[in-house]
């Protein structure tokens, strides 16, 4: 069975979690925080998603931010996880 889609509103800022395969860590030295943030900062860039705050931890990110559109937040997301080398 096909996933809902996700219900979109616009000008609403979104809790967005991101966590490694099996919880694994994501970031593993001071050189994959760099990476991680710049991805992040040209991915929602590209994708009209205006990020206000994030948290970057062992195994996982928290990021708040405002969506322009109903793409915005799941290409950025997608385009991060696909930039990003996970498994470290």
């Amino acid at each position: 069975m096909a996933r809902l889609p996700r219900f979109f509103a616009p000008d609403i800022p979104l809790h967005i979690i991101l966590r490694g395969n099996d919880r694994k860590a994501i970031v593993g030295n001071d050189e994959d925080l760099l990476l991680l943030r710049s991805t992040l900062a040209a991915s929602a860039a590209k994708h009209g998603l205006h990020v206000h705050a994030y948290v970057f931890m062992t195994n996982h990110l928290h990021v708040l931010a405002t969506p322009a559109t109903p793409y915005s937040a799941p290409k950025t997301m997608q385009g991060l996880g696909r930039i990003y080398a996970w498994d470290i």
